[in-house]
């Protein structure tokens, strides 16, 4: 039994021992691209963040992208009808009347067409607002992902007295320590 130890433990030494240097090399963490981020979010919207392994963005990013394609789609229903029965009344009357029987006037009718068409408006510049912002963000991300955010950082604010020519003088002091 003795010997079984000593045998066991020589190996388990001497396999040790026989490591190389390149088989003991450490985990490299990973370091994103933020040129490369940004162009996978410009090719897809959400694929920069995805790269960055932050996939939880994804969900603010298509929630986003879906309200402000919702809003669109119905600005744009809007719109169609309410020109639609422009063009029937006042224009040419052999066209579908979408609000057969309502009455509406002319200039009710061109309010709603022109409340519609900026709405419609407004859903483009959302929608294109939110794709440019995930590709910021997906760029940014990859930039501060080496950030050092460790408890090594410290600000602190102190009251301070200080004197200048002859008269004393109350101030604040910013102390910013990188490392302890």
């Amino acid at each position: 039994m003795r010997s079984l130890l000593i045998l066991i433990i020589s190996l388990w030494t001497f396999s040790l021992s026989a490591q190389t240097q390149d088989s003991l090399k450490t985990k490299k963490t990973f370091s994103p691209d933020p040129k490369l981020a940004s162009t996978f979010s410009a090719i897809l919207p959400g694929a920069g963040q995805v790269y960055n392994r932050s996939y939880w963005k994804l969900i603010p990013i298509y929630g986003g992208l879906a309200a402000a394609g919702y809003f669109f789609n119905e600005q744009r229903k809007g719109y169609r009808e309410f020109k639609d029965a422009y063009i029937a009344r006042y224009v040419d009357s052999t066209a579908v009347d979408p609000f057969p029987g309502q009455i509406l006037s002319q200039s009710y009718l061109n309010t709603e067409i022109e409340a519609h068409r900026k709405r419609l408006e407004l859903g483009i510049i959302a929608m294109a607002g939110i794709y440019a912002i995930q590709i910021v963000e997906a760029a940014v991300d990859a930039h501060l992902s080496s950030f050092d955010v460790s408890e090594d950082l410290s600000l602190e604010i102190r009251p301070e007295l200080r004197r200048f020519q002859g008269r004393d003088y109350a101030m604040a002091s910013l102390t910013l320590r990188l490392r302890k």
